[in-house]
């Protein structure tokens, strides 16, 4: 650690993180989402289980998710669809959104969400016409 100091190097001692210059966080990764987990270097194998249970809940189909909803974005914008974050968060089924995906229903699932966001953006539009 004294040594990396002296180079101006990074230093990662995972059982001494007192001397580190910085920790690593245990990851899960499925595809564009990436979960991270740390416990700021205070117990690594707490975080590694962690990760264990998230790998568990958090399949494949997260990664279709976020491909899908990166796509919606795009054709969204194309469409002039205008929806604010909390539009969004309406708009996002997650279990049904995932629940189609595991069943391989991705063209579902994407008129599903752009059907949702439409719909939230009539509603922004309804109200500020009042």
């Amino acid at each position: 650690s004294a040594d990396a100091e002296k180079l101006n190097m990074l230093c990662n001692i995972a059982d001494r993180p007192e001397v580190c210059n910085f920790i690593l966080p245990s990851i899960v990764n499925r595809g564009d989402l990436v979960i991270s987990i740390s416990t700021s270097g205070k117990s690594p194998a707490l975080a590694r289980k962690i990760r264990a249970r998230l790998e568990k809940n958090f399949g494949n189909e997260y990664a279709q998710l976020a491909c899908l909803i990166g796509k919606v974005r795009t054709e969204a914008k194309e469409l002039k669809i205008k929806v604010d974050g909390d539009g969004w968060q309406e708009a996002i089924d997650l279990d049904l959104l995932l629940e189609l995906l595991k069943k391989g229903e991705g063209e579902k699932a994407r008129t599903t969400l752009l059907n949702g966001l439409k719909t939230r953006q009539q509603k922004i539009s309804g109200k500020l016409g009042q």
